[in-house]
């Protein structure tokens, strides 16, 4: 399961086991789900341009808090290009939902190894032969 989110040239550990850490991806995505609702609202005054600077000026809020200050900066060198921002951001929700799948897998393997043996009571156990 990788741990590690890479774009261009800048790497980030990522890791949906460190609560620290997606403390801060929960509300860096829910801070940018609300500009990105904002901008639907009030950005019909607003030309393309205008539009598409705001749109990654959240997504590289979204990813500095993630990551830490500068992380975007790192990663799209301070170039608004959505396109580049909207890969980046399904990137890292993709991984964080491959993540989420194996982790579930993971732990499913470990309790069960324990589930049986430890659920049975004493004299339940030994009657399989357990101790």
């Amino acid at each position: 399961m990788a741990k590690v989110f890479k774009w261009n040239d800048a790497e980030f550990k990522f890791s949906i086991t460190n609560a620290d850490m997606m403390e801060r991806f929960h509300a860096a995505v829910e801070q940018a789900g609300k500009c990105f609702q904002e901008i639907g609202e009030s950005g019909e005054n607003e030309t393309d341009p205008e539009i598409i600077r705001r749109e990654c000026g959240y997504i590289d809020e979204m990813f500095d808090e993630i990551f830490g200050e500068g992380a975007s900066q790192k990663m799209f060198g301070g170039e608004p290009d959505i396109e580049e921002h909207l890969k980046a951001f399904g990137k890292i929700v993709k991984m964080k939902q491959q993540q989420e799948e194996g982790f579930t897998n993971f732990a499913e393997q470990e309790t069960a190894k324990f589930g049986t043996a430890a659920g049975l009571n004493r004299e339940q156990r030994r009657e399989k032969g357990q101790r």
